[in-house]
């Protein structure tokens, strides 16, 4: 039975960052949103190539759908709720740790690494975070391929096991079906390593390299060529906003200067362990003619050639370098076990002592994560009025004789409260979107606006039956006599 008390409790520690009260928090504005917006959508029209949001193609989003396939196939399973569009992330980033445990411990003989590899990437903020694990949003499955797919290629380039180089092409094919363009940033790195091991003109001249290549094409390119048959200009669109658009200009005032992820990670995302990223590089430079050595620099090239990458894009935003985290917990994960390697050839004493201090520093960053997941409400995320309806959607929402249709009155409405209103939809109710000329007469209305809520007063005679958060709800009695 003991035996497995410490796969159990490596299992918890792993799981419950991921799936603790994955719903907590309702649908994120914007990326998460709209991809919930598109997957009801796709889930009630059967269009598994186009992506519909209010009711038209959506030319705003134009990432591939493979991360919206997955969310509909949640909904079919458990409906349409929060859980239906987070978990396909919660359970990339599950997958992510099970190939990067496996991968390490096949490469390196070491478990003790494996684990601390493991333990890095789950204690890190920038990884463990809304827009990446915890949302619905492309970045964790992304992540899943564009590891999977770096690794397997350097397994190639350590041992020309062919099998590796084909679950590259595919791993890579599947983060561009995944977000486009972003699935391939990992590529100029991976050449400059052939380069510098001397591996890449001998792998131009195998013919297994353009079949694999080949094989890639097919996968990534599909979803391009069947939504531009079935959605005319769908290609145009992808080139302006894909190719050179967030790159080469500053989108939606997301800007920042050169260092803006340099700070971010030494503040935040990575502070317990950005210190071993330079020395484990370092280790593995003196150490290359280990397996080890060479994964740990080129974990390092990958992390440190996508991070100038990002760096030199006009538009920034925080969770764009999350998918250097898995290589840079390869790294930090190398220099912490060579210490204490290095700590038990001079004394056990020694060794025990560096164990401890691991483990104090695993601690606190498991501790700090831990606290931002129990935490984690939109009463102390967000006091924005944009999440009011949705909240109360969520929270609050009964069956009632006097709610059965509920009309939604905000000039504002997003994505995610469209989704909300889906949501009430299976819980029974009809919903209604209104504007400043609906008659509201006899209807139940929902405000979240302080300037609705005036015009609704000013139109109707009502009173205010129920309150959440800012969600107002009103019955309207009649309209208003003008003089």
């Amino acid at each position: 039975m003991g035996k497995y008390v410490k796969p159990a409790l490596c299992i918890l520690l792993v799981c419950f960052p991921l799936f603790y009260h994955l719903d907590a928090l309702v649908i994120r504005m914007w990326d998460e949103a709209r991809l919930a917006q598109n997957a009801t959508q796709m889930y009630e029209n059967g269009n598994i190539w186009v992506t519909y949001c209010y009711h038209v193609p959506d030319m705003w989003n134009t990432k591939p759908p493979l991360m919206i396939w997955l969310q509909v196939c949640f909904m079919h399973l458990i409906g349409i709720n929060e859980w239906a569009i987070r978990l396909p992330a919660a359970l990339a980033a599950l997958a992510t740790f099970i190939f990067i445990f496996r991968l390490v411990k096949s490469q390196t003989k070491s478990t003790l690494q494996a684990m601390f590899t493991v333990a890095v990437l789950f204690t890190t903020k920038g990884y463990i975070d809304l827009h990446v694990t915890r949302t619905g949003d492309y970045d964790a499955l992304l992540i899943l391929w564009t590891t999977i797919g770096g690794l397997s290629f350097w397994k190639y380039s350590e041992a020309g096991k062919l099998s590796s180089l084909y679950t590259a092409s595919i791993a890579f094919a599947l983060g561009v079906f995944t977000k486009g363009v972003a699935g391939l940033l990992f590529i100029p790195a991976i050449c400059i390593y052939l380069f510098m091991t001397k591996q890449l003109f001998p792998l131009l001249k195998s013919r297994h390299f353009y079949l694999a290549a080949t094989l890639f094409l097919l996968i990534a390119l599909l979803p391009y060529l069947m939504r531009e048959h079935f959605n005319l200009g769908y290609l145009r669109t992808v080139m302006d906003n894909e190719l050179g658009g967030r790159f080469l200009k500053v989108k939606e005032k997301n800007g920042g200067p050169w260092y803006y992820y340099l700070v971010q990670m030494i503040r935040r995302d990575y502070i317990f362990w950005f210190i071993f990223i330079p020395l484990g590089i370092w280790l593995g430079i003196r150490e290359r003619h280990k397996v080890s050595g060479r994964l740990a620099i080129y974990s390092g090239l990958m992390g440190v050639f996508f991070l100038i990458t990002i760096s030199i894009s006009r538009t920034k935003l925080s969770w764009y370098d999350a998918p250097i985290y898995p290589y840079l917990a390869i790294v930090s994960a190398f220099a912490v076990h060579k210490l204490i390697i290095l700590s038990k050839k001079i004394n056990i004493r020694f060794y025990k002592n560096a164990l401890n201090l691991f483990l104090l520093l695993f601690m606190l960053a498991y501790g700090a994560m831990i606290k931002d997941v129990i935490l984690q409400n939109d009463a102390e995320y967000t006091q924005e009025r944009i999440y009011n309806i949705s909240r109360y959607i969520q929270d609050k929402l009964i069956h009632q004789d006097r709610m059965k249709t509920l009309v939604i009155y905000d000039n504002d409405c997003s994505p995610q409260v469209n989704f909300y209103m889906h949501i009430a939809e299976v819980k029974g109710y009809r919903t209604l979107l209104a504007n400043d000329t609906t008659d509201l007469s006899g209807k139940t209305v929902i405000t979240q606006n302080p300037q609705n809520e005036k015009k609704l007063l000013s139109r109707f005679n009502a009173h205010k039956i129920d309150e959440y958060f800012g969600a107002l709800v009103w019955q309207c009695l009649s309209k208003k006599m003008t003089p």
